[in-house]
């Protein structure tokens, strides 16, 4: 993977307020929309828990 590059992920409409989890250039990634709509990308690994990301929900 190069950094600073752009990775399609999802389509625009896939994305939700609920997390998406996408296995891309082998590595595992969550895509969601935040609380103003804008699309994030996020490593899928809690750094405190070591748990998943997607498997959550937003509060």
């Amino acid at each position: 993977m190069y950094i600073n590059f752009w990775y399609p992920m999802a389509q625009a409409a896939e994305l939700t307020d609920a997390p998406l989890a996408v296995r891309a250039l082998g590595a595992d990634f969550v895509l969601f929309r935040d609380h103003d709509g804008t699309p994030r990308c996020l490593a899928n690994t809690c750094v405190h828990r070591g748990g998943a990301l997607a498997t959550g929900e937003r509060s």
